[in-house]
């Protein structure tokens, strides 16, 4: 039993330093420093004249100049290549947060056998949804038009009714 304990402890291990190559350093260098206390310091609170700024500014209306557009044409820019960005990354971020999330313990939905058949179970219900209104419509339909056959049956007697009066 103590050398499943090591060889699953080897494993771990094995997993885990997969697990941190596929975290990239940006974000893992937060997780891995996470233990140390941040620092309190003067600059942690914000100066009185920062506090005054903030109840003294004037409201005004902002008038199109040549900046502003400048600013809006780069913020376009920025935002394009930010999404070129997020397409090229789109496979690593979400396998580590497939993993991550499987860590975390949570139950993934990204099986492809269980989503085809769960996508074809939802067609199935949608065809039998659709059948069963067709159903509806059809029997609406038909009363209808028994009603409308009633209707002119029952004012056909009271025609012959009145006819047989006047006579």
């Amino acid at each position: 039993m103590f050398k499943d304990t090591v060889s699953t402890a080897k494993q771990l291990d094995q997993w885990f330093s997969k697990l941190v190559s596929l975290i990239p350093q940006d974000i893992y260098a937060p997780l891995n420093n996470a233990s140390k206390t941040p620092s309190v310091g003067r600059n942690t609170k914000k100066s009185n004249k920062e506090k005054k700024k903030r109840g003294n500014e004037k409201k005004t209306l902002l008038k199109p100049s040549a900046t502003t557009t400048e600013q809006m044409t780069k913020n376009s820019a920025l935002a394009a290549s930010q999404e070129k960005s997020q397409e090229n990354e789109t496979p690593l971020n979400s396998k580590l947060e497939a993993v991550l999330a499987k860590t975390r313990g949570e139950k993934l939905k990204n099986d492809p056998k269980v989503l085809k058949r769960k996508l074809k179970e939802k067609e199935r219900k949608k065809r039998k949804s659709a059948r069963e209104w067709m159903q509806r419509k059809k029997a609406q339909e038909e009363k209808q038009k028994l009603k409308q056959l009633k209707r002119e049956q029952n004012i056909q007697k009271r025609k012959m009714k009145r006819k047989s009066k006047s006579r």
